[in-house]
């Protein structure tokens, strides 16, 4: 979970990615989603549902990261697939 310098780190960059595979292996051997990146990634997991893309939902949320965070308009992303993905 070591971050470089622009606060990038393996797990984060491989959901993001959607490097399923080095995605996979790293939650395997323990990474984890860093607390402070929660929010970013939720807005991003909001805006994928929006789009209908689906393998990058699947990824983050195979990440943990949350399903149940909101967008400014209280919207999840399970409401964002749901009206517009």
């Amino acid at each position: 979970n070591v971050k470089d310098r622009w606060g990038g780190y393996p797990l984060k960059d491989a959901a993001v990615g959607g490097h399923t595979a080095v995605r996979d292996l790293l939650l395997q051997h323990g990474a984890k989603i860093d607390e402070s990146d929660q929010l970013a990634l939720a807005q991003q997991l909001c805006g994928m549902a929006a789009k209908g893309e689906l393998e990058g939902v699947k990824g983050l949320i195979e990440c943990r990261v949350s399903v149940n965070a909101s967008l400014y308009d209280q919207r999840t992303a399970l409401h964002l697939a749901a009206a517009e993905g």
